[in-house]
Order: C-alpha cells, then structure tokens, then sequence
C-alpha cells in the first residue's frame, strides 16, 4: 500500500507538470490535471489522493480525492526529492 501511494504522488507531480496549463489573465488552470485524477477515482484504480501545487510559498490548487483528507498521514519514503 505504501508503495502503492509513492507512486500515485511520484505519478501525480509528473502528470501536474504536464497537464496544468498557464492562463494569463486568471493565473494557471488546474482543469486538466482534476479532470485526470477524477477519472483514476471514478475507475478506482487508487483508494484516493491529494494534490497540493505551490509555488514561491504560495498554494496554487490543492484538493483530495476519494477516502483522503487533510489530516491523512502518507509516507512518501523517496517519493519527496
């Protein structure tokens, strides 16, 4: 299960680089990269999951999907570098 979970986040931070795209008048659109996780639930290919994009001390989008909340505790183990 841990690995499991290390590599929905390792997938997560690649397919959010690749998928969020910026629009100049009202900052970057999280769209894509929502309407992607969403269907990995809908299909229950993970239990859940939380995205959190930051940049420069500032959260961009952050959201949780399926069983996760805030509060719920993930090793990420090498999955963080």
């Amino acid at each position: 299960m841990k690995k499991l979970i290390g590599s929905f986040l390792v997938l997560l931070s690649v397919c959010g680089c690749m998928s969020c795209s910026h629009n100049k008048t009202t900052g970057y659109d999280f769209m894509p990269l929502d309407t992607l996780i969403q269907s990995w639930m809908n299909k229950e290919y993970y239990p859940g999951g939380a995205v959190c994009v930051a940049k420069n001390d500032t959260v961009l989008f952050s959201k949780c999907y399926g069983d996760f909340t805030p509060d719920t505790k993930v090793y990420v183990a090498s999955a963080g570098k």
